[in-house]
Parts: C-alpha cells; structure tokens; sequence
C-alpha cells in the first residue's frame, strides 16, 4: 500500500480508541513484548495536548499508523537532548511511530518520521531525539534512513534504549 491512498492528518481526542486499538493490537503480535512498552490511554492523552503533536495515518476510516511529536519543554525527564550533549539546544523527541502489521514494508515510519521533522521545523526545533530498543532492528534501520546518528545506551521507561538524534538545523557550535 503506496502513502497516496492514506490519508496524513493530526490526531484528536476522538482518535483516542483508535490510537489505543492500534497500539493494542502491536503489542499483542511483537516477538519481543520487550521491545515496546505499553503508553495506554492517560500518556495518549497527554501527546494528543499542545504542545505535543500526534500524527495519524488513515487508509479511509482506519487508523493505519501513528507517530508522535514530543516536546519535553519543561519536562526534564522526557528531555533526550542531555544524553547526546547537545543540551542546549531546542530539541523535542520523536516519541513513537506504531505501524499496522499489514501496513509494515512500505517505508511508512519513515514517511512520518519526515512529516515529524516539518513540524518539528515549523515549530522552531533544532534537534530532535528518540528512544530504541537494541532488539528493534526495524525502528533503528528506519531512524538511521532518516539520517539519525545513533548516541548512548541508557535506561529508559525500565528498558535499555539507544538514544538516536537528528540535527535539523545547522547552527554555529
């Protein structure tokens, strides 16, 4: 299935079952169940709230794919930026892309890990940072395509993660 025929839209409270169906659904056919935590309904919520943003992909009615724009401003825990040392810039996270089994293979996260990065860039954000699993081999390769630089592995949400980064910005260093 070719991204012409699905719909990119931002995501509404009134997504809130479909995003949590779809998660849902994920995790129950996962390999490794350890690759991937559970968000749940509460931290959905939240992504779906300025100033985060949260994108969906729709192939008509249903809900396909989501990835969510994270900003840690003011959220010290969330912010990734200090575990790359580039603290000092403004930086959000690319918390999460969830592809529908059926939907995998056709560069999908990439896709909206690119529409990500244009919001991210009309907001203002110079770097922007995600967390992975060491085992999720799909996620890394797909960061690395968008020119993420893999950084330290830390501790993160109980798991080990790879903290991966993208400069979208050049500045004076």
């Amino acid at each position: 299935m070719m991204d012409d025929a699905l719909l990119f839209r931002p995501c509404y409270a009134a997504d809130i079952d479909a995003i949590c169906e779809l998660e849902s659904e994920t995790l129950q056919h996962l390999a490794r169940p350890d690759m991937l935590r559970s968000n749940g309904r509460q931290r959905f919520e939240v992504c779906l709230k300025a100033p985060h943003f949260t994108l969906g992909a729709f192939d008509g009615d249903r809900l396909v794919a989501v990835a969510i724009l994270y900003d840690p401003l003011h959220d010290e825990a969330e912010d990734l930026s200090h575990w790359v040392g580039l603290e000092w810039m403004r930086s959000a996270n690319y918390k999460l892309c969830i592809v529908d089994a059926r939907y995998r293979g056709d560069h999908l996260q990439v896709r909206m890990g690119q529409r990500l990065e244009q919001e991210a860039l009309q907001r203002g954000i110079e770097l922007l940072c995600a967390t992975v699993s060491p085992m999720n081999e799909a996620s890394k390769h797909n960061l690395e395509r968008l020119g993420y630089i893999q950084g330290a592995m830390v501790t993160k949400y109980g798991y080990d993660r790879w903290v991966y980064y993208k400069r979208l910005r050049k500045t004076d260093d």
